[in-house]
């Protein structure tokens, strides 16, 4: 058997995903750094269904806002110090296979599309079944619940058309400002074009955990 394939965690197959550009996505990252630029126009750690693959993005995301070097060296020293793996020769056989199975740096771009678009649909997904458990609990009326349904649904519309994460309305979200090379960077200004203010929201249906 595959030793990095056995390292992958249980997923939820009915849930939308493709792992062949989750990893593709990373893969491109770890070979040519400048690559995490033009992916963070699309994607964030939630973006990420596979939880290694979440995890690992959020850690090469760290390492681009704080200007350090990217390869299979630096990477590995930093998802071994966090324990993302069971041991660090797992993280060492994921991350160099993740390099091996990439097709091409040059189209990081429609990888990170079908990344997004995956958790898109996904969000659609827990935003139906946030639906049917109001429902089935009797916790609101109809109207209340159509309300509901419409401003996930919005939600979930200005994210796909903005770059900008779905909102959760379950909880509050706060703005992420980090600094690169100036104090006042924010993540959306790294964000490429993105103007939308990027948001965090907590763990989903859109993602899931290790299993």
């Amino acid at each position: 058997m595959d030793r990095s394939a056995a390292l992958e965690p249980t997923l939820e197959n009915d849930l939308p995903y493709s792992k062949e550009a989750e990893q593709s996505v990373l893969g491109a990252i770890i070979a040519d750094s400048s690559c995490l630029g033009e992916v963070l126009e699309y994607l964030k750690p939630e973006s990420f269904y596979n939880s290694y693959n979440r995890e690992i993005f959020s850690v090469l995301m760290r390492m681009y806002l704080a200007s350090e070097k990217i390869d299979v060296v630096t990477l590995l020293d930093r998802v071994a110090g966090e324990g993302i793996f069971p041991t660090e020769s797992d993280a060492r056989v994921y991350l160099v296979s993740l390099v091996e199975m990439v097709p091409t740096t040059a189209n990081v771009a429609d990888y990170a599309r079908i990344v997004q678009e995956k958790y898109y649909l996904r969000s659609l997904v827990a935003a139906s079944q946030k639906i049917l458990s109001t429902v089935r609990e009797g916790t609101g009326d109809a109207k209340s619940i159509m309300d509901m349904a419409e401003q996930d649904i919005f939600n979930i519309r200005k994210g796909r058309e903005t770059g900008a994460s779905p909102r959760s309305t379950r909880s509050s979200s706060r703005p992420m400002t980090a600094s690169r090379s100036s104090p006042g960077r924010t993540a959306a200004s790294i964000w490429g074009s993105r103007r939308a203010s990027v948001r965090w929201i907590p763990s989903s249906p859109a993602s899931t955990s290790r299993i």
